[in-house]
């Protein structure tokens, strides 16, 4: 798992939420984000895996 932290630095996450209702007709919005993931807790994911 820490390996895998180091090789993907960021995680990508996409929300959806409606922003208009008239009757049947929705309108919704896309937000995309991105979250940054620390590497020294990679770091040390792999070193507690190597005790």
């Amino acid at each position: 798992m820490g390996a895998a932290m180091l090789v993907c630095q960021t995680l990508d996450n996409t929300t959806t939420e409606e922003v208009l209702r008239i009757g049947p007709v929705a309108a919704t919005a896309e937000q995309m984000q991105t979250d940054a993931l620390l590497p020294l807790i990679g770091w040390l994911l792999v070193g507690g895996g190597e005790c």
